[in-house]
């Protein structure tokens, strides 16, 4: 193997390396969405079950005081979710970026491992090309000695 193509397999082990940590980043990303997906919806379960206690105070007729509660439990729940949401949107994003990430990784990858296959095509093509040659030579060789000896066998 010449020393440029054992750099070039030293450069595909370096990309493959930084694919793999892509990869892991990507899987953490996805993670978080997943973490930050399922707080939205306890959010959002936890707000439906706010509005619902909102519903049977106007039913009951409450207190003033109740109803302020109420009140300020129903918008604290609104905000929280409206916050989970931000942030579900936000690791949303953080992984579609990750998976841009990944994708190019994986290009570099392919454009290396292609480089490297030509090389070894032209290097294997350059030692045909010289044993052909080669036989060649040896064949003309041939060719002259066996002139030479029907010119001695001849005489």
């Amino acid at each position: 193997m010449s020393p440029r193509r054992a750099r070039v397999k030293r450069i595909i082990t370096i990309r493959e390396k930084q694919l793999d940590d892509k990869v892991k980043a990507l899987r953490q990303e996805q993670r978080a969405l997943a973490e930050a997906t399922e707080r939205a919806e306890n959010e959002r379960q936890r707000l439906s079950h706010a509005t619902a206690e909102r519903q049977k105070l106007e039913s009951t007729g409450a207190d003033a005081k109740s109803w302020l509660e109420a009140d300020e439990w129903l918008a604290t729940r609104a905000s929280l979710l409206d916050k989970a949401r931000k942030h579900a949107e936000t690791a949303t994003v953080a992984v579609d970026r990750a998976r841009g990430f990944v994708r190019v990784a994986q290009v570099n990858v392919k454009r290396v491992e292609l480089l490297s296959e030509r090389m070894e095509v032209q290097e294997r093509s350059v030692v045909e090309r010289a044993a052909q040659r080669l036989e060649d030579e040896i064949a003309a060789h041939r060719f002259e000695q066996t002139l030479e000896r029907g010119k001695q066998g001849s005489r």
